[in-house]
């Protein structure tokens, strides 16, 4: 939604809804839950790695670089994507844990920009170690994603998830 508001140039509404993530929903560890009443309250425990990393691209995209949102917010939510990812406890649509080639993505993207904002407050050690991050699981993708040994046209192609990482294990989902 808030990229939406951003694609009809309304900056001040996707500045809000990323004030209320931070502010509303973030936890304590920097996670976001996957589902919460406007309030906050969560509802389930679940927790979907491209939904903490998406309000990281949403403040790099709108230039949120100040220190105090960099400390608070965004290194917070960088750290846990290291600490827990590349797994996602609940992929996007399965609702199932394992490897998602999208939420993976979505990881990439977040410590990337993360990487940005943390260079652009003198954070060298934790922007090198983000991009390290996001590197290594470039590099890694397609063999925890992609099969070799698929039933469908020739064979290879990124499946929506694995769950350990092994796509030609054949795993029933």
């Amino acid at each position: 939604v808030a990229t939406a508001f951003l694609a009809l140039n309304d900056k001040p509404a996707a500045e809000r809804a990323l004030n209320y993530l931070f502010t509303v929903q973030q936890k304590a560890d920097g996670s976001f839950p996957q589902i919460t009443w406007v309030d906050g309250r969560t509802l389930g425990d679940a927790v979907q790695m491209d939904e903490v990393s998406y309000p990281l691209i949403l403040a790099y995209q709108l230039g949120r670089t100040d220190r105090e949102t960099y400390l608070k917010h965004i290194k917070r939510t960088a750290d846990y994507i290291v600490r827990v990812g590349p797994v996602t406890q609940q992929e996007r649509w399965e609702e199932k844990a394992g490897y998602s080639p999208a939420t993976i993505a979505a990881q990439i993207a977040g410590l990337v920009c993360a990487a940005e904002i943390a260079k652009y407050n003198g954070d060298e050690s934790s922007a090198r170690n983000y991009l390290e991050k996001a590197d290594e699981w470039a590099r890694n993708v397609e063999s925890w994603t992609v099969t070799t040994t698929g039933k469908y046209g020739d064979g290879n192609y990124y499946l929506r998830l694995t769950q350990k990482g092994s796509p030609n294990a054949g795993e029933r989902i």
